[in-house]
């Protein structure tokens, strides 16, 4: 059985909708494509999920997000902030599942660009290292016009 696990998604935009639900807007499949380099994205989001058992909760979280070996944005999270970021029947002890699963959203906005390569999520906690999700970024191929044969 595994133990925990950690995956990201990443979009343009994140709202939240009544009864605790989130809308993920322009999500982004394996390659986030731009015109041209530098590139500016007025709103970048990467949305992490650690799922971990019910009885082994984490009780320290670091989350990177990284382009090479540029951090673009980080976030240390312990203690009760970590503990919020759990459902309150998780919180509370009245939940009986098994498994438990703490979300974090990291913004960028705006989110600039100088070349191509890829978008790592790393979560760390007390105890192990995950390789969240990537998001590789390229510029977008241009296909040219064919020329129409003056001849025919």
């Amino acid at each position: 059985m595994v133990d925990r696990y950690a995956h990201a998604i990443f979009c343009d935009d994140v709202r939240m909708e009544r009864g605790g639900k989130q809308t993920f807007v322009g999500v982004y499949g394996p390659s986030l494509r731009v015109d041209s380099f530098p590139a500016t994205l007025p709103s970048f989001w990467a949305v992490v999920y650690l799922v971990s058992p019910a009885s082994d909760p984490v009780t320290e979280l670091k989350v990177q997000v990284k382009k090479g070996d540029e951090v673009l944005g980080e976030a240390d999270i312990d203690g009760d902030e970590l503990r919020g970021l759990y459902p309150s029947s998780v919180r509370e002890r009245t939940s009986d599942a098994h498994r438990i699963t703490a979300n974090l959203q990291i913004q960028f906005s705006p989110l600039k660009l100088a070349s191509d390569g890829l978008i790592c999520v790393i979560v760390q906690t007390e105890r192990e290292v995950f390789d969240a999700g990537h998001l590789k970024v390229q510029e977008r191929t241009r296909v040219q016009p064919k020329e129409k044969n003056p001849g025919a």
